[in-house]
């Protein structure tokens, strides 16, 4: 899509500062005078799951497509992960993945894979992001609204309130870009500008994680390995993955679709674990110190919003 010579450049307004947030930011940076970060939660200068990101306590796994375009908008990003004590490996030599009735073969791939906790990689994204100097990040701040010309043809900004002392800014933008994810406010706010309701499509699911931190020994040779399990659908439904992670930790997310999951009582937790057909998550997670609480993330429901049926 060509940009038309029409569109102002001045301010870009990213609502949402999760991964999402910052990776649109960070490209939005290079059009825009200016961007700014729209963020509810308190923001730290360090890792962290804010209270608006119950997921990012759980096992995430980074795609070899976007860990090549991470270190291509940060150079040297690689290196950065394995000084936080992230685990770098070749993708197809530190396999030990069981599906569909065996174990896939190992074997050098020339793909590097990266494992590490989310907390540590939004982290490092978000100093890379915060370091342009044309980028700004206001945080304990919620989005309550978009703001549009007369007509209602055309956003031109966004009605801001601070969560603590509850004041609200007209925040004025030539781009507005939704990052919100699951909790994205976009349609109530088309709606509330005199648009008809969002069609949307939705997939019940049923979709349980349930978590939990364990001390690793660097002895370990298992150490270096991103062990998983996935099921062969429709008639297995439990899956499971433990990685290594920096801190010497290894964090174990196990789970299921429709109302399959592990509970977070310890010892039925363990009991789900040691139904999973990979053995070394049960051996794990049942020999090592645990670090953590056992807590569940969960969602009854995918929802897609199809914006393209909308006048």
């Amino acid at each position: 899509m060509k940009s038309s010579p029409l569109i102002n450049r001045n301010h870009a307004i990213v609502v949402g500062g999760s991964f999402a947030g910052l990776m649109t930011a960070k490209a939005l940076s290079r059009y825009f005078k200016q961007v700014t970060i729209i963020e509810k939660d308190t923001v730290h200068r360090y890792p962290e799951s804010r209270k608006g990101q119950s997921h990012t306590k759980h096992l995430h796994g980074l795609l070899p497509c976007a860990l090549n375009i991470l270190n291509d908008y940060f150079p040297g990003f690689y290196e950065e992960i394995y000084n936080n004590g992230g685990v770098v490996n070749d993708l197809g030599t530190s396999m030990n993945w069981f599906t569909h009735g065996g174990f896939k073969k190992s074997l050098f791939l020339n793909i590097r894979g990266v494992s590490l906790s989310r907390p540590l990689l939004e982290h490092l994204v978000r100093e890379r992001v915060l370091s342009l100097s044309n980028v700004t990040l206001i945080d304990n701040t919620a989005a309550k609204a978009l703001l549009s010309s007369d007509d209602k043809q055309r956003v031109t900004g966004v009605m801001i309130e601070d969560t603590q002392c509850r004041e609200s800014t007209r925040l004025n933008a030539d781009l507005v870009v939704d990052c919100m994810g699951r909790g994205s406010q976009t349609s109530k706010w088309l709606k509330g500008m005199g648009y008809a309701v969002v069609p949307t499509s939705e997939v019940k699911i049923n979709v349980t994680y349930t978590t939990r931190l364990y001390k690793r020994d660097p002895d370990d040779v298992r150490g270096r390995l991103w062990i998983a399990c996935t099921p062969e659908a429709p008639k297995e439904r439990r899956n499971g993955a433990i990685f290594p992670i920096e801190g010497n930790r290894w964090i174990v997310s196990v789970g299921g679709w429709h109302g399959e999951k592990a509970a977070t009582d310890e010892h039925e937790f363990l009991e789900f674990l040691k139904t999973l057909p990979n053995p070394n998550i049960y051996d794990i997670a049942s020999t090592c110190e645990p670090l953590s609480d056992i807590i569940q993330y969960k969602y009854p429901v995918s929802i897609r919003r199809n914006y393209e049926k909308m006048d």
